[in-house]
């Protein structure tokens, strides 16, 4: 990766992990993760972590956060994992 801004990328699991990465590198090719992306291991283990992320990227660098929907709508996804106040647009 290059020496561009950072984003933090979070994976629901190391498939994730994978797809952010791909979808960084051709997206925001001059962009870099940092750190290493971090696998979750899990959805129970990502979704108690989103807020935390969140104010991260509301301080900090923007953060990635990548997990298969299961079918649902993603829109939906995010307005039962995250409040209102919680969510952020660098995130």
């Amino acid at each position: 990766m290059s020496d561009g801004p950072a984003v933090t990328l979070v994976g629901e699991d190391a498939l994730c992990c994978q797809l952010g990465t791909r979808l960084l590198a051709h997206a925001l090719p001059a962009w870099r993760s940092a750190p290493a992306p971090s696998d979750k291991g899990g959805i129970t283990r990502l979704v108690p972590d989103l807020a935390r992320y969140a104010r991260a990227a509301r301080h900090g660098a923007p953060v990635l956060c990548v997990a298969d929907s299961d079918r649902e709508c993603p829109v939906t996804l995010i307005e039962r994992w995250l409040a209102a106040t919680e969510r952020h647009e660098r995130m």
